[in-house]
């Protein structure tokens, strides 16, 4: 029955091309919204994922009449958590389509981030993976204002997972709050670097090419980032050490960085490490670096 329902979702997303009018669109939406509180997760992924692609074909008036109410209905229902999480995903694209209209923005606002601290942890998770999208549709000023303390909030959530979410938001975070950049990495990314999970050290040694990229043109943050680069060189753990020097993107931060003196670092997790992966991948890229 699952694979079934799967693929209704799939197929109801891809059939506005049939559909006469433009106005006949939100004819839709209805049973797309039925499968989003449905408990089997691929069914509700297939659904939210449809639900965006028919949104992004129907204009601002349809959105506010017909998609809002939705998303809202979603987030709002209590009886079970599998509609919250689904609404999670449908935020990005109702606020893009309605960040000029205030009273609806505002609400989209409030919502996202009841959900951000919701009291079910996978409702928590699931807003922590869309923070990204949302910061995005948000922009620089709303960012820093609304979405801000809510990231900083998820990264120091009780449960790694959703902690681990929050940080593959950092790079569009960084991106969209300009001079606060260096303030974040110090109070909120640096806390992460050396958390008690290794899943979270983990995902900052995945994450930290692309925070690099969110603050080029910042000399402060940037000299925050090398710091941060350092700690995760000499992370105890070896798969923290080896996810973070084989990103490619991580090479070239490297290259760039390991001029400054803080980088002979490197070479002395070089020379105490065991981990032969580690060694191996670290002895080449200082290599290429110093070349």
């Amino acid at each position: 029955m699952d694979e079934v329902l799967v693929a209704i979702a799939y197929n109801l997303g891809r059939c506005v091309e049939f559909i006469g009018p433009m106005s006949e669109l939100p004819c839709l939406l209805k049973p797309l919204e039925w499968m989003c509180n449905i408990e089997e997760t691929t069914v509700r992924d297939e659904a939210v994922a449809s639900l965006n692609l028919i949104g992004k074909s129907m204009e601002s008036e349809q959105i506010k009449a017909e998609f809002l109410p939705i998303v809202l209905s979603l987030a709002k229902h209590m009886e079970w958590f599998t509609p919250r999480v689904s609404a999670c995903g449908l935020f990005a694209l109702a606020m893009q389509k309605l960040s000029g209209d205030v009273a609806a923005s505002k609400e989209l606002r409030e919502g996202f981030k009841q959900l951000g601290t919701d009291e079910t942890p996978m409702v928590r998770r699931a807003a922590a993976l869309q923070l990204s999208d949302f910061a995005k549709a948000l922009g620089d000023a709303l960012t820093t204002e609304d979405l801000l303390p809510l990231y900083q909030t998820l990264l120091s959530d009780e449960q790694d997972s959703v902690r681990v979410n929050a940080l593959k938001s950092t790079p569009a975070v960084c991106k969209l709050i300009g001079s606060l950049r260096k303030e974040v990495l110090k109070d909120n990314f640096k806390k992460c670097v050396g958390d008690k999970s290794w899943r979270v050290r983990v995902a900052c040694a995945e994450s930290i090419a692309e925070v690099g990229e969110g603050c080029e043109g910042d000399a402060e943050a940037l000299a925050e980032l090398k710091d941060i680069y350092c700690m995760l060189q000499r992370d105890h753990e070896a798969e923290v050490r080896s996810t973070h020097v084989s990103c490619s993107r991580a090479r070239k931060c490297v290259s760039s960085y390991v001029r400054d003196q803080r980088q002979h670092a490197a070479g002395g997790a070089l020379q105490c490490t065991s981990h032969h992966v580690y060694t191996h991948t670290l002895s080449s890229i200082l290599l290429v670096a110093y070349s």
